[in-house]
């Protein structure tokens, strides 16, 4: 297993040419409403955490996609997708880039999701139920534009810098973004341009948990159920 940033990530996606599958772990923030839709009480949680887990295929070609799936259902091959309202998709049809009107550029990946797992709610370290948050949890509506298919085509984009875990072409990569202890000494350096190595501090000794621990280990074993799914084990 590689520990890799996002940015490595990008290009190693960039340079692909065939449709390949994959399975990914995301780390997302879901935006909680203020107020329980049918109780009417404020939300009592701040912030929670949301793990996902994925497998599916990129590079693919959203319209005969949905042309394919319509085949199936013996309908009328007639789709054609609408223009993008945001982002731009690149040539491999792999990623998607987006300036927003801060003039900060991000990289999505689009996934063609053939299987997902249900995700798991985190408030801190606690494993949360998605029956305790679920009235403040937004609705998510089916894209209008398939209302004729039975099984819909599921195709999301996923900042690159959500994604925690992916595996791709028999390879497992951890995505870190969090700079390096030489990073941060030449962060210094270039800063005070004055740096005594020798006598640095040692770096803090990180504690995981039994929960944490099997948290880690239940993400772990989805992501494997995913792939060996995919890939017809």
């Amino acid at each position: 297993m590689q520990v890799i940033t996002s940015d490595r990530l990008r290009d190693m996606i960039a340079g692909l040419k065939a449709c390949t599958a994959i399975s990914i772990e995301t780390e997302t923030e879901p935006k909680l409403l203020k107020k329980g839709r049918d109780t009417g009480e404020p939300c009592p949680y701040e912030a929670i955490g949301k793990i996902g887990v994925m497998a599916g295929l990129i590079g693919v070609d959203y319209s005969k996609s949905v042309n394919n799936q319509l085949g199936r259902e013996d309908k009328n091959l007639d789709f054609v997708p609408h223009e993008r309202k945001w982002g731009e998709l690149m040539e491999n049809r792999m990623l998607v880039r987006h300036t927003n009107k801060q003039g900060e550029t991000n990289y999505y990946l689009q996934i063609f999701v053939k299987t997902a797992d249900t995700p798991i709610y985190v408030w801190g370290r606690t494993e949360v139920q998605k029956s305790e948050i679920e009235e403040y949890l937004p609705k998510k509506s089916d894209p209008k534009t398939q209302d004729a298919l039975d099984k819909k085509v599921v195709l999301r984009d996923i900042n690159l810098n959500n994604i925690r875990m992916i595996r791709i072409l028999g390879e497992e990569y951890i995505i870190d973004n969090r700079p390096s202890f030489l990073d941060n000494v030449m962060a210094t350096v270039e800063a005070e341009r004055e740096v005594v190595i020798d006598n640095r501090e040692p770096l803090p000794i990180i504690e995981v948990s039994n929960e944490e621990r099997s948290l880690r280990n239940k993400v772990e074993a989805r992501l494997s159920k995913l792939i060996d799914e995919l890939s017809g084990k």
